[in-house]
């Protein structure tokens, strides 16, 4: 059953994270697995695909694939069923605000027996990796939403987040030669007590841009996909440097697909 916890904002400000269960039901949660299927199976243009890998391993079809990038909004089942379904935007209305701009989308792809591990690392140094970046203050405002799926657990490769730590500092990230990407120093991960977040397919978990997280491999015989969203205050996008980022909600409403809203005023209809 749909529920945002009603100590959801305490939730994020004392843990930095809480989960929202079935923010997308079962048949938009398949829906929007067959469209990332499609995608991989075609190489769809205009997405863009992660088959990078710090083991080595040669993999064929869609195992190959770590990530989907989908920066241009090409796709009306992402965009309907899952970006502004309807949801999502009362969980986006709730902590993010009438005006909504969506920073960016991306699926993770976690083949059984196959899929690699996520390092520890903080989005906010990712997406701003210099202390004297101007923009650093505003992406704090950032909110990630994590979809799962699949079923997702301990066995295949569950997220990992450590309650309050966003609460510190921002760290500077080691870029290891055998890591995936930056990371947090290693000997500082190992202080930490992660805590689990296991989901059913249609939860979702959702982070402060500060939040340390992290996932382990999938050995598992099970997959484990999920997509992430990364929204921010209309407000705040220009101090971001991202005011060109599309809108998802305006005036407390769900927007059209950028492509389709550029056709219609091309077209010169609304």
């Amino acid at each position: 059953m749909f529920a945002i916890p009603k100590d959801a904002e305490a939730q994020f400000d004392e843990r930095g994270y809480f989960v929202v269960r079935q923010i997308i039901d079962a048949d938009a949660a398949q829906a929007v697995r067959s469209e990332i299927a499609r995608i991989i199976a075609e190489d769809a243009a205009g997405f863009q695909l992660d088959r990078s890998r710090i083991d080595g391993a040669e993999l064929d079809g869609a195992d190959a694939v770590r990530a989907v990038r989908d920066g241009n909004f090409l796709s009306d089942v992402l965009w309907n069923r899952w970006l502004t379904s309807e949801r999502v935007v009362a969980l986006q209305r709730r902590f993010v605000g009438d005006d909504v701009r969506i920073q960016g989308t991306r699926f993770f792809t976690k083949p059984a027996r196959v899929g690699e591990g996520t390092p520890w690392h903080q989005d906010i140094w990712l997406w701003a990796r210099d202390p004297r970046d101007s923009t650093r203050k505003y992406k704090t405002r950032h909110l990630s939403c994590w979809v799962a799926l699949d079923d997702v657990d301990l066995e295949n490769g569950c997220l990992h987040m450590v309650p309050g730590i966003h609460k510190g500092e921002v760290i500077e990230h080691i870029q290891y030669a055998d890591g995936v990407h930056a990371e947090i120093p290693r000997d500082l991960a190992t202080e930490v007590i992660p805590e689990p977040v296991p989901l059913h397919a249609g939860d979702a978990v959702v982070w402060h841009a500060k939040m340390w997280h992290m996932s382990p491999p999938n050995p598992s015989e099970r997959t484990r996909w999920g997509g992430v969203m990364v929204t921010l205050p209309a407000e705040m996008a220009e101090g971001a440097g991202q005011a060109d980022r599309p809108f998802l909600i305006a005036n407390g409403k769900a927007c059209d697909r950028p492509n389709q809203s550029q056709r219609r005023s091309a077209d010169g209809r609304r």
